[in-house]
């Protein structure tokens, strides 16, 4: 936040600032979910509904949830279309979490889970990641850390910031222990489909033998470049559902039915399908160029190659610096914004994000001003 008050006060002075620190797809939502809105609209459908979400449009999501994530024999009573993911997961922490209770975090992490947990009146555990491991989830490291204090752990696959897909054998291992425990696993799954080459994104909640025990979160947010239209969905057995679902009738009441409208042609629409593959691709080409840029140069083992979503990670720890400072020096000095590491966790100040959701001459821009270190 610091951070981006910076970058507006940059804006304010009339410099114009290449922004790679935003996590928001450069990509317009596609014509035909734009469209379904606004007929919806026409058609008068801008009245309170159900709190759950649209039947309809929970069929929509069981249909894509069996089909796509392999997550099979779920009634409607198991899904709830949310505010975004930011609010399921708010809700899903606050559900789950009593005061005393403690939670593990994966980092690197998103700060929403950690105050989140502290809102509940829970204690937030921080299980690091290795960079030697490429912050590849280890399930023996994570289990090692359940206490019988523990009620939730929270993971976040494909990663934001590091860009890794945990290894499917790790996510089974971690979600078997946890249920064994009687701990709950919250599964971000926002960035689910945005993967490169081999890497495949595995829902864990698709395992009837931990059903039980996972809450998994989506978005329509990155997969379909709707991010201001804030809609995403959770998936978990109906006992917690309707736990959530009291949260949520007192924080948001409803969604609107025109997004909701919006969101099911995202979700059934062939054009809209194909446009997910075509930002996909994309995304993949230009992390292809990132790679190009830097091979060879002072920063080819400095930047790391995400396995998906649409972020790079820079090693600055050579540097000696903290991220905060070197991203506010390296924007004085390019007009290019990189979100400093510390937003991730305390043990990531010694990187920077780079978001690669821009346009490419803005990648080429943010790879020239990275040159800026050699000069420190």
């Amino acid at each position: 936040m610091a951070f981006s008050d910076y970058v507006r006060e940059c804006e304010e002075k009339g410099r114009k600032i290449i922004k790679m620190q935003s996590g928001d797809p450069d990509f317009p939502t596609h014509p035909n979910v734009i469209n379904a809105a606004h007929e919806a609209m026409l058609n008068g459908e801008t009245k309170y509904c159900d709190s759950r979400g649209a039947p309809i449009l929970r069929d929509a999501v069981r249909v894509k949830l069996e089909k796509t994530n392999k997550i099979c024999g779920l009634s409607n009573d198991n899904i709830l279309i949310t505010h975004g993911a930011v609010h399921a997961v708010g809700m899903a922490i606050r559900a789950l979490v009593n005061p005393g209770d403690e939670a593990i975090i994966l980092e690197p992490y998103w700060r929403a889970y950690e105050m989140n947990i502290l809102l509940a009146g829970g204690m937030p555990v921080i299980h690091r990641m290795s960079r030697e491991n490429n912050f590849q989830m280890v399930a023996e490291d994570v289990i090692a850390k359940i206490t019988n204090r523990t009620k939730v752990i929270i993971i976040n696959t494909p990663n934001n910031p590091s860009g890794v897909v945990y290894a499917r054998n790790e996510l089974r291992k971690l979600a078997e222990a946890a249920a064994e425990k009687s701990v709950y696993v919250i599964s971000d799954e926002v960035y689910e489909a945005i993967t490169f080459h081999s890497a495949s994104h595995y829902s864990i909640s698709s395992d009837p033998k931990v059903f039980d025990w996972v809450v998994s979160i989506f978005s329509f947010s990155k997969t379909y470049a709707m991010t201001g239209w804030r809609i995403g969905y959770l998936v978990g057995n109906s006992a917690v559902v309707n736990e959530i679902l009291k949260l949520s009738q007192f924080s948001v009441t409803s969604l609107s039915p025109f997004s909701q409208r919006g969101a099911i042609t995202a979700l059934t629409d062939v054009d809209v399908s194909s446009y997910v593959e075509f930002m996909r691709r994309q995304y993949q080409k230009r992390r292809e160029m990132i790679r190009r840029a830097v091979d060879g140069t002072f920063l080819e083992s400095a930047v790391l190659s995400p396995q998906g979503t649409f972020y790079a990670l820079i090693d600055i720890s050579q540097w000696h610096t903290s991220s905060l400072s070197l991203a506010k020096e390296i924007l004085d000095k390019t007009g290019v914004a990189f979100t400093p590491g510390i937003a991730f966790g305390d043990s990531m100040d010694g990187y920077l994000r780079m978001c690669f959701a821009a346009p490419e001459e803005y990648i080429g821009a943010a790879v020239s001003a990275l040159q800026y270190l050699k000069e420190i």
